[in-house]
């Protein structure tokens, strides 16, 4: 892994089958499938079919991987993650009112997944110059046909840089829910634990269970997103929790 990216599954299409089937803590969860709820936006499905489809264009259009100035870029699957957040949502309503950080966004499709699809207040950091161009590109493309209010943020620089988020009007303190795909995650964990938000979630998605622990930040869950979780490794949405403070200030 070099400055932040990691390997990982291949994007896959979205998959129409009537159930999803998860594992939380080796526990099998089999429920109906769809982008129904009080936490999803009117026409998620289709946005999401839409999503899919773009992404899975420009992968065909780009390759899938992009070798930067500071090692691979490696996208997780919108697919899985979907169903991740789904259950996420579903599990913890109240996250639905958070401001939801990337942190290390890529092309933009996880920001666009959360803004465009479960309408939420999403905010993605990329350190790579071009890799950020490129989302900017790509949220030009997306927000022209599924405009989102607010739209997402996408911001260039280093996610643990607490300047960059000060010089756009944000502190890190604003998240209470942070994503990574695995790249600098233990510093990440780091900051999560000194400067994120009372009760914040950090989460982890990584292409096999870590078994990480982390001061101060409750395992809370971990979920194995494959479609058949009995014989499938991966990949998996492990999900902690920021332990409140004595005081309880963030």
């Amino acid at each position: 892994m070099f400055g932040g990216y990691t390997s990982g599954p291949r994007v896959v299409a979205a998959e129409t089958a009537p159930e999803e089937t998860l594992a939380e803590n080796g526990k099998i969860i089999r429920r109906r499938r769809g982008l129904s709820g009080d936490f999803m936006m009117d026409g998620a499905e289709t946005r999401s079919h839409f999503l899919h489809a773009y992404f899975r264009e420009q992968d065909q259009k780009r390759g899938v991987y992009a070798v930067t100035a500071v090692g691979e870029f490696v996208p997780c699957s919108l697919t899985y993650l979907e169903h991740g957040m789904t259950h996420f949502l579903s599990r913890y309503p109240a996250a639905r009112k958070f401001l939801f950080l990337d942190a290390g966004s890529g092309d933009g499709r996880v920001v666009f997944l959360l803004s465009v699809v479960f309408g939420l207040r999403a905010v993605g950091v990329e350190y790579d110059e071009q890799l950020h161009v490129r989302a900017m590109d790509n949220m030009a493309s997306i927000l022209r046909r599924y405009p989102a209010s607010p739209p997402p943020t996408l911001l260039c620089g280093d996610f643990l840089d607490e300047s960059l988020y000060r010089n756009h009007g944000l502190r890190f303190a604003d998240f209470h829910v942070v994503f990574n795909y695995a790249n600098n995650h233990t510093q990440l964990a780091e900051k999560v634990m000194r400067d994120g938000g009372q009760g914040a979630y950090f989460l982890l998605y990584t292409p096999r269970p870590t078994g990480e622990r982390f001061p101060s930040l409750q395992d809370v869950s971990s979920l194995c997103l494959a479609p058949e979780p009995r014989t499938a490794t991966g990949p998996y949405l492990q999900i902690y929790r920021r332990v409140p403070t004595e005081s309880g200030s963030a």
